[in-house]
């Protein structure tokens, strides 16, 4: 120091004097900076493609100024950079015969958690370490930037609602409705079907969306899909936790249609535990084990807005809510070879069930799903060139819906439906589902192959309807006691339907020098639903890279839908013989039968058309995907989607334009599903996923598009049990118009923001503009006894519905614990805080509007989704 003063001029006598003044700062000053330039360590483990300890893996770090350390794995697959300065860097990991994997690293102050690097061999698959695809993969097919995935620590940031639920609520901002089918998107659990989505949230461990979109392994498009991959149990150590949450209305807002607060009281509680099974001391364990739990109970009330000829009624009924579900799963190793055992509980039951809007209380009815028990093993065998996956589903689930009617339902249009509630459903479904996928690599192809089979067998009793109902085309009507038709059901609702399908696929994704590839394959559909067997579908997908940090990409598909399992149900249920619907028009009221003519009205049955074809959807997409940094990404795609024999219900005997007679007398209503409807729509989507700073990561997706089709309700249901049918049925070409899910704009953002003292903010922002609903006259015009005319001129989906808008917020503060196994090193615990408030704008959201003249809501909402809510929670996990 002493010769640096004198370097600066200073005579020797004032640097002794000033000696005592500086070794304080410049002792603290000096430690900063010994400390800032020693670093923090940076360790992690590497493993095989089987999950087990890699030694001898190279690694290097590059950082930003050109610097470069190597280090390598030890025999148990440790690795470790010491004295790392903050900055970012890049860590390169290579052992062959596996891919090698780059993936950017960000070094603070604080030592960072240590990695976990799972390799794989040479099979060309998403490669990934802490959710960051590799650049030299990122032309392969299912590595498309545009793609959703959520992994647990960002879905846990995030402001969901309590249950399983609340996640799919999440991801469904994300998924396209056009490119759905019939039932709705494709939810996929471990590779299986399973719609129903009852699992426990913290047995989920990766949500995916628009993965690999054209692969020919799936039956629908990648923005129709939905794939979740279940926990697995750590084989190091032993993990778990518990959340608590609990929801209450007294910090609520007021609804928007009664001026009042909606009672709500819900609580729920999620339990997971998980580690090694097997281990010998001192080793990691050839298998593990994962446990997850979640129960769910609640009363929250349902907002009746409704007008009887007493008035306005507006009535809040309470619905209780009830879920339990539970998820064990048992993972073996072997080498290279892997297999798992997983066992699903979940039962759910819900009272005052579809009460609300323009229903009224007595229409409530309660509701059991469950108990439901899903059965999966599978296994992976893995070679340097081939890997094999095997996979075998067992599904049982009970059914319980609804009660025997006791007398009609009273359906005046767009007023109220009061009466008796006419659904009566009790069965059970046995789904068995066998899958095998082999992927082979040879050279600079990257072959992969494969087939399922899949068997449902169904046992049900359904009585719904078999109470009557009277329609009247308004409450004027009503209150003359003069209804337009009565109709009920009678037989013996008893049925029993076992039905197949067969699936088979392959495909060739081929490396055509670096910056190219290209994907071709084809898929061919079989079901014994359907007797047409020409379903193959081709499914083409490019990518072309001119430098490192841009792609273009485009694809093309076809892709089948199958029948939905209530057409099915319903044909042979409502066949004329089991039973036959009477349909009677301008009834006495309240006996229709007192003048005797129910005895000469012919029956109304239900039926598939004799050509009845699987519909499919054509897809065309082409899209640019840009790399702003290596933890940013934007993509803009254009789709195109154009949908051909879609599935859609007329009545085949309605009576004939202008003499009012029906073609076949002997029959009154003729229903039957053919496969005559069509669809078009175009979408361009911008999709941003990545950092923003070094705090603050998100997802963001903003799609501009219009759908239009000529298929009311797009072939499923309505809420009041009876079909969508067209105004006209002799020219269902007419209905093509504005599609029933058609909404030009959609903005979905998901994002966290790291602030100090352990605090991060969720973030969940939705915009959708309005949808389209229908205009009618409420009356039955053309005499087919369905009140679904429209005025002269007007055409379908004339009606511009209400825009939705939703700010959700969490607000996350963790606080450091011990762990329950001290014992081990390095191990900590943490008790986090939550505070989910929904809607915290208290935007005003409304249903579609009612569309029918004759009401006296017409042009209005009577059904407003939640205003702001508050939810609390408490999470432990170690």
């Amino acid at each position: 120091m002493a010769r640096s003063c004198k370097s600066d001029g200073l005579s020797p006598g004032w640097a002794i004097h000033a000696r005592p003044f500086l070794a304080g700062p410049c002792g603290l000053l000096l430690c900063a900076a010994m400390s800032w330039a020693q670093g923090v360590p940076v360790r992690g483990t590497v493993e095989d493609a089987a999950g087990d300890p890699l030694g001898g893996a190279k690694l290097s770090l590059s950082g930003e100024v050109g610097e470069k350390r190597e280090a390598e794995s030890e025999r148990d697959g440790r690795f470790a950079f010491p004295d790392v300065a903050p900055g970012r860097y890049v860590i390169h990991v290579q052992a062959r015969p596996h891919l090698p994997i780059e993936m950017p690293l960000e070094v603070t102050t604080q030592p960072p958690r240590p990695l976990r690097i799972h390799m794989r061999l040479g099979i060309d698959e998403e490669v990934s370490v802490d959710d960051v695809t590799p650049d030299q993969e990122r032309t392969g097919s299912a590595n498309n930037a545009d793609a959703l995935s959520l992994h647990p620590d960002f879905i846990q940031g995030l402001p969901t609602a309590q249950g399983a639920k609340g996640l799919a609520d999440l991801v469904s901002s994300f998924v396209s409705p056009a490119a759905q089918g019939t039932e709705g998107a494709s939810i996929l659990v471990d590779g299986a079907d399973d719609s129903a989505f009852n699992i426990p949230s913290d047995a989920i461990r990766r949500i995916k969306v628009n993965r690999d979109p054209y692969s020919p392994t799936y039956r629908r498009p990648g923005r129709g899909r939905i794939e979740i991959q279940t926990q697995d149990g750590s084989r190091r150590r032993f993990k778990g936790g518990a959340t608590f949450t609990w929801r209450t209305s007294a910090f609520d807002a007021t609804n928007a249609l009664s001026g009042a607060r909606q009672e709500a009281n819900r609580r729920s509680l999620l339990l997971n535990f998980g580690g090694p099974l097997l281990r010998k001391p001192g080793a990691h364990g050839s298998g593990s084990f994962f446990l997850a739990g979640e129960y769910l109970s609640g009363v929250e009330d349902k907002i009746v807005a409704a007008q009887t000829l007493s008035g306005p009624l507006n009535a809040a009924v309470p619905g209780r809510e009830r879920l339990t579900s539970a998820l064990a799963r048992v993972d073996l190793r072997s080498g290279l070879h892997r297999g798992y055992l997983r066992y699903n509980y979940a039962t759910e039951s819900s009272t005052n069930r579809h009460v609300g809007g323009l229903r009224l209380p007595e229409q409530g009815y309660d509701t059991r799903d469950g108990p439901g028990h899903t059965v999966q093993a599978a296994a992976t065998l893995i070679s340097s060139r081939y890997i094999n996956d095997v996979r075998v589903t067992l599904a049982v689930r009970e059914r319980r819906e609804g009660r025997p009617a006791r007398g009609p339902a009273l359906d005046v249009n767009g007023a109220f439906l009061g009466g008796e509630p006419q659904v009566h459903r009790v069965g059970d479904r046995t789904r068995l589902e066998l899958g095998n996928v082999g992927t082979l690599v040879l050279g600079s192809h990257t072959l992969r192959f494969g087939g399922g089979l899949r068997r449902d067998a169904l046992r049900e009793t359904d009585a719904s309807g078999f109470g009557g109902a009277f329609e009247f085309a308004s409450l004027a009507d009503f209150s003359r006691e003069s209804p337009y038709v009565y109709r009920v059901s009678r037989g013996t609702p008893r049925l029993r339907l076992v039905s197949w399908e067969a699936e088979a696929f392959a495909q060739d994704e081929i490396k055509l020098g670096n910056p190219l590839r290209l994907m071709i394959g084809a898929r061919y559909d079989r079901s014994s639903e359907i007797r047409d067997g020409d379903n193959v579908a081709p499914r083409l997908a490019l990518a072309y890279s001119p430098e490192s940090k841009t792609v273009f990409r485009a694809g093309f598909g076809l892709f089948y839908d199958r029948l939905p399992s209530w057409i099915s149900e319903r044909r042979i249920l409502e066949d004329g013989l089991r039973v036959h619907d009477v349909v009677i028009t301008h009834p006495s009221y309240p006996d229709p039968f007192v003048s005797g003519e129910a005895s000469l009205v012919p029956p109304s049955v239900f039926r598939t058309a004799p050509d009845l074809q699987t519909p499919y959807t054509v897809q065309a997409s082409a899209g640019w995907e840009r790399q702003l940094g290596r933890w940013t990404a934007v993509t803009v795609e254009y789709a195109f989607l154009r949908g051909f024999h879609l599935f859609r219900a007329r009545d085949v005997n309605a009576p004939l334009p202008g003499i009012g007679l029906r073609p076949h007398p002997s029959l009154r209503n003729v229903l039957e599903i053919g496969s005559s409807g069509r669809m078009r729509s175009h979408a361009v989507t911008f999709t941003y996923r990545g950092h923003v700073g070094p705090h603050f990561k998100a997802t963001a997706q903003y799609t501009l598009a219009h759908t239009r089709n000529d298929v009311p309700g797009a072939g499923a249901e309505s809420g009041t049990g009876y079909l969508e049918l067209p105004a006209d049925n002799y020219h269902p070409e007419r209905e093509y118009g504005r599609a029933d899910f058609d909404r030009r704009h959609r903005v979905s953002v998901a994002g966290l923001l790291e602030l100090p003292f352990r605090v991060q903010i969720g973030a969940l922002l939705k915009f959708k503009s309005g949808a389209p609903y229908d205009i009618t006259t409420g009356r039955d015009d053309n005499g087919d006894t369905y009140a679904n005319d429209r005025p002269p001129g007007v055409p379908r989906n004339a009606g511009d519905g209400p825009a939705f808008r939703q700010v959700d917020l969490r607000v996350t503060k963790e606080i450091p614990t011990m762990s329950p196994f001290s014992g081990e090193k390095h191990r900590r615990g943490k008790l986090e805080l939550v505070l989910d408030a929904f809607n915290v704008l208290n935007q005003v959201n409304y249903e579609p509007y009612v569309g029918v003249m004759t009401s006296p809501f017409f042009g209005r909402a009577v059904v407003a989704k939640d205003p702001r809510t508050f939810q609390f929670g408490i999470r432990y996990g170690f």
